[in-house]
């Protein structure tokens, strides 16, 4: 991973102030851009740096089409579906294989659930508003809460804004202003669900014969049982190995000889051994107070004798204590 560090290092142009800049939504971005326009490997360079190249830039194809579908204000909605759908059918395709070596369960679920939102609410604001538009960025969060994050972010989590700095901030802020740069970036009506989603698929089958993979897609559809959810077969969201049982058989094992059943040398030495142990007597918490039955706790002994004058007389006038234990 060094050798190709030095590459991602390189493809970074903002790396002079990638090193000083501390926001973590910066940096991730920039290491995300950085795998997604890795270059072919040479042809001097040696086959395991050309397999592990390879690998790479088929991740960095992953994360090139979620980048651009979150963060290309020029891309139209058909364009940005296009870019959703094949970074689904990357994922399936690689989690198909790899399973947890590549994500969690969690996060791949989250992602296709994700993935399946959007093109869910494009389809129904297409029934609902044919003319209407819609943002990949809208679902997800409540603009109530988003305008207040943005508040927080842009001016400080320790300090407030005046009225003309809230007013200059969200008018700055608001996805309104990022919309009418791109009127035409939300309508509904220019993008097909359908078309979209084959298309994504076609780009990501491209991508993964680059990377020397069988593209499973098509034999998924003729074995049937295939989902985005369910993308080991057979309707079921594990692979197999994860949610077989194994077998178990009633009959007992059989001993090699009767030589199984006689104890260690040393667990019976270790056994007597602890017998001959004199038992120890456990150290007593309480302590017999001289001329009197009662019983005082060595804590409590301990907490007169360190504590100031003033704290031992408040001690004995509410909890009843004497003053000095003698």
């Amino acid at each position: 991973m060094q050798v190709h560090g030095s590459t991602l290092l390189q493809q970074l142009t903002v790396y002079s102030s990638l090193r000083n800049y501390s926001h973590n939504t910066f940096l991730a971005i920039n290491l995300l851009s950085a795998i997604a326009i890795l270059p072919e490997a040479r042809e001097t360079d040696t086959p395991t740096f050309k397999n592990n190249r390879r690998v790479l830039r088929l991740l960095g194809a992953f994360y090139r089409h979620v980048l651009e579908a979150f963060t290309n204000i020029k891309l139209s909605l058909h364009e940005q579906l296009v870019h959703i759908s094949a970074a689904m059918h990357l994922m399936m395709a690689i989690y198909q294989k790899e399973a947890g070596r590549f994500v969690p369960s969690q996060t791949y679920f989250g992602l296709m659930t994700a993935g399946k939102n959007l093109f869910f609410c494009v389809a129904k604001t297409q029934l609902d508003d044919p003319d209407g538009r819609f943002w990949i960025i809208q679902p997800g969060s409540d603009p109530l809460e988003g305008s207040f994050g943005t508040v927080r972010t842009i001016s400080c989590s320790e300090t407030n804004t005046d009225m003309a700095q809230l007013g200059n901030r969200l008018t700055a802020a608001v996805d309104s202003t990022i919309f009418s740069q791109n009127i035409l970036s939300g309508l509904v009506k220019n993008a097909s669900t359908k078309t979209t989603w084959m298309a994504g698929r076609r780009t990501a089958e491209h991508e993964l014969q680059t990377a020397s993979w069988e593209p499973p897609f098509a034999a998924m559809e003729a074995m049937g049982g295939f989902t985005i959810f369910c993308p080991f077969g057979k309707n079921k969201m594990s692979p197999p190995e994860e949610t077989t049982v194994p077998a178990t058989s009633d009959t007992p094992p059989q001993l090699d000889s009767d030589a199984q059943f006689h104890p260690d040398v040393e667990d019976v030495a270790l056994e007597a051994l602890i017998s001959l142990e004199p038992a120890t007597k456990a150290p007593e918490a309480y302590l017999l107070i001289p001329g009197s039955t009662k019983t005082q706790h060595k804590a409590t002994v301990l907490r007169i004798f360190s504590s100031r004058f003033s704290i031992s007389e408040r001690l004995k006038r509410v909890r009843g204590f004497s003053r000095r234990v003698v």
